[in-house]
């Protein structure tokens, strides 16, 4: 049988062809499909702003949504229709994450999604030298800046005046 309702009753009849039919019942079938749309599995962003996106879709009206981040309750959409999404973008720390979603119906039935892993590694950097508002009477000028990364660097760049002025490659390596 396929998810839907059903309906059945019985009929009998005897060997004097006396007959009886029973009343009509009915029953569902019920299943709860769940995607995961974003963050991609294995994403590897450098914005720790993530938005997190899950489509629950139902025979019977989804009841809520709930998004896990690292295996904690993080939000849950309260549903009212047979096809809910649930995006919500979360700031996070730079770390290794994962996250899934529950969804349930009205008539408590449930799926949960596999779970996706995602990394967040922000690049931070940090002006050293010179200082802000430096004033000298020397054209040359020394700048020091540090960047730094969980991942290797590929390139520090420099730009004066919006301008390229210098690049560093293959910094990691």
């Amino acid at each position: 049988m396929f998810v839907s309702v059903h309906y059945w009753s019985c009929n009998a009849t005897d060997s004097e062809n006396i007959q009886d039919n029973s009343s009509t019942r009915d029953f569902i079938i019920d299943s709860v499909d769940l995607d995961l749309y974003e963050p991609a599995d294995n994403l590897n962003s450098s914005s720790a702003n993530i938005t997190f996106s899950c489509v629950g879709n139902s025979t019977a009206d989804i009841q809520n949504i709930t998004l896990l981040i690292d295996g904690v309750v993080n939000y849950t959409l309260i549903g009212s229709s047979t096809l809910e999404t649930l995006n919500e973008s979360i700031v996070l720390s730079g770390s290794v994450h994962n996250w899934s979603c529950i969804a349930y119906d009205v008539n408590g039935f449930n799926e949960t999604a596999p779970t996706r892993d995602f990394i967040i590694d922000p690049v931070s950097l940090d002006l050293n030298s010179p200082i802000n508002n430096y004033n000298s009477s020397s054209q040359s000028v020394v700048f020091n800046c540090t960047a730094n990364s969980s991942a290797l660097l590929d390139s520090i760049t420099l730009l004066l005046d919006g301008v390229v002025n210098y690049s560093l490659s293959s910094i990691g390596e």
